[in-house]
């Protein structure tokens, strides 16, 4: 059997577990523009489930895996409930910077002074994708969800159209990896 897959995830799973540990750890310091993102859990919990939807182990390493994946996303919720709504507040001011940040880029990219694919980074597509699902438990996140999609079409058209995953508000994450959604559940 090829452990490679596995073992990957084990890697991501590692670095869930890390990122939660540092945000707590630099919970204080945290600021949109600073180097170490309050939205770094959520962003590493998502990488996580895609994998497993994609995962082909045997039924014991997938399940001892998601266990460890469970455990850890528990421990996020426990950082949630003790940071309280001054994190969500942090979570929502990254939002916004990011939504900046990306709007501008998309300017510099259509006068021709920044590349999409060679200045990445500073494109910030699928963590503002991670932060509206997240914020979507508490909010109203339609209003984003259109200017990021007005963003996409109308001022980056060399970028490939974004769907958001499917999840309603409010709807819990996944509790077994069978319950993972398919790569074709998505909503414009």
């Amino acid at each position: 059997m090829d452990t490679r897959p596995a073992d990957y995830l084990r890697h991501r799973i590692a670095r869930f577990s890390w990122s939660i540990k540092e945000t707590q750890m630099h919970y204080s310091p945290l600021s949109p523009a600073g180097n170490y993102p309050a939205s770094a859990p959520y962003y590493e919990q998502q990488g996580i489930l895609e994998l497993f939807r994609s995962l082909e182990a045997d039924a014991e390493t997938r399940d001892g895996l998601w266990q460890e994946f469970t455990c850890h996303r528990e421990q996020l919720n426990a950082l949630e409930a003790a940071l309280g709504e001054p994190f969500r507040h942090a979570l929502r001011k990254e939002l916004s910077a990011c939504m900046d940040m990306y709007s501008a880029a998309i300017c510099h990219a259509q006068l021709g002074l920044l590349d999409v694919e060679r200045d990445h980074e500073l494109f910030p597509a699928d963590r503002i994708a991670v932060l509206v699902r997240e914020l979507g438990k508490d909010h109203d996140m339609s209003g984003a969800k259109q200017l990021f999609v007005m963003l996409q079409k109308n001022l980056a058209p060399r970028e490939p159209g974004h769907t958001w995953p499917a999840r309603k508000t409010g709807s819990p994450l996944p509790v077994s990896p069978a319950q993972v959604p398919a790569d074709n559940d998505t909503v414009e």
